[in-house]
């Protein structure tokens, strides 16, 4: 019986003093009886000790807690490594996000709520975020809303929305959906209904100005001289340029001259913007680099991506972001697999190729990872940053020779795009 008596002191050992005194007095009796009368005694013991337990948590747990404090904290300030993750999240895409992540050492710094197929862009200064969204309320239906939510990127906290009609694209993110002018007055959200309009709102004022007629195009690429100017790549070939007031009334629309044949090798409307102009890339790897700050977009003659000797093997780009360039060295990063055939182009890469934009020569190639997505740092100690099919973000060295540096794993469910500096 000794070791109930061991037992009974160590529960007690935690009990109020007063307690304590209790169940080691009515508990000493039960190692000096023997066969049935001990058993009951024991029984009792237990009993007596477990109930005087309970009324003593219960009691502790009626006095009053303290409150909670809640409080925001500042990421540390942007740096030309931080890369932002946008994710359609498929599983529960009334739910999206983006995710903030330090390029340099892989950590998580926040997150951003995107809504339903949230699109998202950031200020030319990175001061503010903005996602143009959809919410219904009831989750996945009812009434719809459409807005900009505007956010503070220094704390990621919701600063107000601005309402936009219910046109928004609701389509996996990539680069063109959403995008400033140049000097951050404006804001280009692409609308399909599915009938193609790009929604202009004044963001010095906070709301919506006007819909602005793009039938047949797609995407939003403002120019790089006027705020007041919006290009779309268009259906037939062609790119449309829209000058407006700021009452958002068309003052000129023009289209250019055919870039490419859709029937015969579409083009990609994914860009990557050069500071001045617009690179685009076909399906079968042609690239177009393409003048969009006049009131007629002009396109310099294309080029095969691909040399003589590789074309038996039928590289081809693909993804959903399959084009980033470095501004400083002029390089093109491209995404690009094997054996491309029809309906390829959302592949993942085997190989990222980079190219020396002005010469058009294919300075390295490196092993793809599986990327989807890339973007790349305008610094000189450049990072590429790649997303891959199954959301792990892949870091490659990039300020010279590209060589791999890390991965992280799964920072997305279903993401398709990567926004950096």
């Amino acid at each position: 019986m000794s070791s109930n008596v061991n037992f009974y002191r160590r529960c007690a050992s935690s009990l109020p003093n007063k307690i304590k005194t209790i169940v080691l007095r009515e508990c000493s009796l039960a190692p000096i009886m023997s066969g049935k009368a001990a058993r009951s005694a024991a029984a009792l013991c237990s009993g007596l000790m477990l109930g005087l337990m309970a009324l003593h948590v219960g009691r502790a747990a009626d006095a009053p807690l303290p409150n909670d404090v809640l409080t925001v904290a500042k990421i540390p300030q942007d740096d030309t490594h931080r890369v932002y993750v946008v994710d359609f999240d498929l599983p529960h895409i009334i739910d999206g996000r983006t995710y903030v992540y330090n390029g340099d050492t892989g950590k998580m710094l926040g997150m951003l709520s995107t809504g339903f197929a949230g699109q998202f862009t950031m200020s030319p200064s990175r001061k503010n975020g903005y996602v143009a969204t959809t919410y219904y309320d009831r989750l996945f239906h009812g009434n719809r809303a459409d807005v900009v939510d505007v956010y503070d990127m220094q704390t990621l906290g919701w600063q107000h929305e601005i309402t936009i009609p219910t046109k928004h694209a609701e389509a996996a993110p990539y680069p063109g959906l959403i995008a400033t002018s140049t000097d951050g007055k404006y804001l280009f959200v692409q609308n399909a209904t599915p009938s193609q309009s790009i929604t202009l709102v004044d963001l010095t004022q906070n709301k919506f100005i006007a819909e602005l007629g793009a039938a047949g195009c797609w995407t939003v690429w403002p120019s790089p001289k006027q705020a007041n100017k919006v290009s779309s790549v268009c259906g037939d070939g062609t790119i449309l340029t829209l000058t407006f007031d700021p009452a958002g009334k068309i003052l000129t629309r023009q289209r250019s001259a055919q870039i490419f044949d859709p029937a015969t090798d579409p083009m990609f409307v994914q860009g990557a913007d050069t500071g001045s102009k617009v690179v685009f890339i076909t399906f079968d790897g042609v690239v177009h680099v393409v003048d969009i700050s006049g009131d007629v977009a002009k396109a310099e003659p294309g080029w095969q991506v691909t040399p003589p000797a590789d074309q038996a093997h039928h590289w081809r780009p693909g993804g959903y972001q399959m084009l980033a360039f470095h501004k400083k060295t002029g390089r093109l990063f491209v995404a690009m697999h094997k054996n491309g055939q029809e309906g390829s182009h959302k592949w993942p890469a085997d190989e990222i190729w980079v190219i020396d934009l002005a010469s058009h020569k294919i300075l390295q190639r490196v092993p793809g990872m599986g990327v989807i997505s890339l973007t790349v740092t305008q610094d000189d100690a450049a990072k590429l940053y790649g997303l891959t099919a199954t959301g792990d973000l892949v870091t490659f060295n990039a300020g010279g020779r590209v060589s791999f540096a890390t991965t992280v794993p799964h920072v997305a469910e279903s993401g398709t795009e990567l926004v950096t500096r």
